[in-house]
C-alpha cells in the first residue's frame, strides 16, 4: 500500500468510526485496524488521533467549501442571486445526502466545542458560513435584500433551515415516509425554503 493509499484508508476509516462512535469512542488501534494499516501510521501521517480527526474535517473543506466559493460569487441581478442561492442549497443537501458519515460528525460535534476539534471547525466549516454571508452581504449592497436585515442572521436562518432538514430526516422517514435522500423530496424542500426566505427578506422589486 502506497503512502497516499494508507492516508486515504485512514481518512475513510476515521470518517466512518468517528461517525459511529464519536471522537472518544474511536481508539487509535480501532482506526488503524479498520484502515488495515500499522497503528504507528496514525501518528506518522497525522500526529495522532486529533490530527486524523482534523484531516477528516479538512477533507470536507476541500470537497465542499472550495466549491461553495465558486458557486457563490457576487450576483449582478436579483435573478442571478436567486439562481445561485438555489444552486448552493441543492449542493448543500446533496453533499449531506451523499456523505452520511461526515454529515453525522459535523452536525453532532460542531456543538461540543472540544479543544481537539474546535480548531478544525474554525478552519473549515465556519468558512462555509462566511462564504454565504459575504454572498448575502453583496446582494444587500445591490439592494436585492432589504436593508433592515442583518446578513449574519439571514445566513444563520438559511443554514439552520437546511441543517434541520438533515437532522430531522430519521423522524420524517418514520412518520411521513419521506426523506431528503429522495431527489424529488429534496427538490420540494429546497423550493419551499427558498420561497419562504426570499419572500421574507428580499426587496419587493427583487422578488419576481
Amino acid at each position: 500500500m502506497t503512502k497516499q493509499d494508507s492516508k486515504t484508508a485512514l481518512l475513510d476509516a476515521a470518517e466512518k468510526l468517528f461517525a459511529e462512535r464519536g471522537f472518544d469512542g474511536a481508539t487509535i488501534q480501532d482506526l488503524a485496524k479498520a484502515a488495515d494499516v500499522n497503528v504507528s501510521l496514525v501518528s506518522y501521517y497525522f500526529g495522532g488521533k486529533e490530527g486524523l480527526y482534523s484531516g477528516v474535517i479538512h477533507r470536507f473543506r476541500e470537497d465542499k467549501i472550495l466549491r461553495s466559493a465558486t458557486m457563490l460569487t457576487e450576483a449582478e441581478s436579483a435573478e442571478e442571486f436567486r439562481f445561485k442561492l438555489k444552486l448552493w442549497m441543492e449542493y448543500f443537501l446533496e453533499s449531506h445526502a451523499s456523505n452520511a458519515d461526515l454529515s453525522t460528525i459535523i452536525l453532532r460535534d460542531c456543538m461540543m466545542r472540544r479543544p481537539e476539534t474546535e480548531e478544525a471547525f474554525k478552519q473549515s466549516v465556519m468558512q462555509g458560513f462566511d462564504i454565504l454571508k459575504t454572498f448575502i452581504s453583496a446582494a444587500q449592497k445591490r439592494q436585492f435584500i432589504q436593508k433592515a436585515f442583518k446578513p449574519e442572521l439571514l445566513t444563520e436562518h438559511l443554514i439552520g433551515s437546511l441543517i434541520e432538514v438533515v437532522r430531522m430526516d430519521p423522524l420524517r422517514k418514520i412518520y411521513f415516509k419521506r426523506s431528503f435522500l429522495d431527489p424529488q423530496d429534496r427538490k420540494e424542500i429546497i423550493q419551499h425554503i427558498l420561497e419562504v426566505h426570499l419572500h421574507g427578506f428580499m426587496a419587493q422589486e427583487a422578488r419576481t
